[in-house]
């Protein structure tokens, strides 16, 4: 595949080389292809949302956290935006705040989503999320 890349580095196959490093859990390699995506004709959504899964596996989840908040403000009816925040917020403990992500899953989308409920440290209000 890294052959293909140098011949014809286009949008599709540098995000299947991100992708593929990704789930060989090569986050560096995973990254390095991510940024070259980013400005690529073509480039969507993928990129953002394999950034952020990106920063939630290398425990950055404050920055996991600003990409998925973007991208539920350009995308507000993607659910897997919305299962991401609230698994964001679920390993930051932030208990009540997954819960509201939950919410809005299985009321919008009718899909069940469940998390404990208890409110860690570091959280943001309701007010930051929603303004």
């Amino acid at each position: 595949m890294l052959e293909v890349n140098e011949v014809d580095p286009n949008f599709e196959v540098m995000y299947a080389i991100s992708l593929g490093y990704y789930k060989l859990k090569n986050f560096n390699q995973t990254f390095k292809y991510l940024q070259q995506c980013k400005g690529m004709e073509g480039a969507d959504i993928r990129v953002r949302l394999l950034t952020a899964k990106y920063y939630r596996k290398k425990g950055d989840l404050n920055k996991a956290l600003d990409v998925l908040l973007t991208l539920r403000r350009e995308e507000p009816e993607n659910i897997e935006v919305l299962y991401l925040i609230a698994d964001v917020y679920r390993l930051k403990g932030c208990f009540n705040n997954a819960i509201e992500f939950c919410d809005v899953i299985s009321l919008d989308f009718g899909v069940g989503c469940a998390v404990r409920i208890r409110h860690g440290p570091g959280c943001r209000r309701t007010e930051e999320i929603n303004g």
